[in-house]
């Protein structure tokens, strides 16, 4: 029996960190981390879309988002899971997608203006600019 024991809560973050699935930054955290630690940001994760991952999620306490509730809207991104501040987006091809974090990683002035862009357009051009991002991904043309 425990006697004056307060049960720490694991963190989301602890949780990812145990998952047998391998999470990628992506985000403010990855394309503006100064930024996004002045601001105290949400933390934004990418992998695979597959069942058992949908499954180690919900069982570790993240729910999934409607369609409508999450703003990663391009054709790639399949679900979105949450817990606190983590959200996780399951993705048709997280490689594809992680050439584009690198891509816009490493420019940062184009990251600037598409990230502006992408937060204050519409929903639809948001989509449009993924979705392009990720057909020159595709096409090898984001290469470094």
């Amino acid at each position: 029996m425990f006697v004056q024991y307060v049960p720490v809560e694991r963190t989301a973050l602890q949780i990812l960190e145990e998952l047998p699935q391998e999470f990628r930054l992506t985000g403010s955290r990855l394309f503006a981390p100064a930024q996004a630690e002045i601001n105290n940001s949400d933390w934004d994760f990418f992998t695979l879309h597959s069942p058992n991952v949908v499954t180690d999620l919900l069982n570790a306490g993240f729910f999934e988002l409607l369609r409508e509730e999450f703003g990663y809207l391009d054709d790639d991104c399949v679900k979105v899971f949450r817990k606190g501040n983590v959200d996780v987006q399951l993705r048709k091809n997280p490689y594809e997608y992680q050439k584009v974090c690198r891509y816009l990683a490493k420019h940062t002035i184009l990251t600037r203006v598409v990230m502006r862009h992408i937060k204050e357009g519409p929903v639809s051009a948001r989509k449009v600019i993924w979705n392009q991002l990720l057909i020159a991904a595709k096409a090898g043309i984001l290469e470094s």
